[in-house]
């Protein structure tokens, strides 16, 4: 806020907002930048939010779904890797 008034708060609306509301046409304001200023930056707040929660409860089901597959690794029979002894004998003799 510089010098009292809220044109700081405007930098992030952009110029073009599409066709108005067809009720809201016949009205002689505008909307101030200012308050279209709060309004997408509170949209956008619910938007990262809802980003975050998605995020946090995708990367724990993963987790979980990796360390699932560890604990089955354990007991599935398989290849053990390059120093592998059934393998050794398959390929000596």
């Amino acid at each position: 806020m510089r010098n009292g008034t809220h044109a700081d708060e405007a930098e992030g609306v952009p110029d073009d907002l599409g066709d108005p509301i067809a009720e809201l046409r016949d009205f002689e304001e505008d909307a101030s930048h200012g308050f279209l200023g709060r309004v997408l930056s509170a949209l956008h707040r619910r938007s990262l939010v809802g980003q975050m929660a998605t995020l946090a409860w995708t990367a724990s089901a993963q987790a979980f779904f990796e360390f699932l597959g560890m604990i089955f690794s354990l007991f599935t029979p398989g290849d053990l890797g390059p120093n592998d002894p059934e393998k050794e004998d398959r390929n000596s003799g």
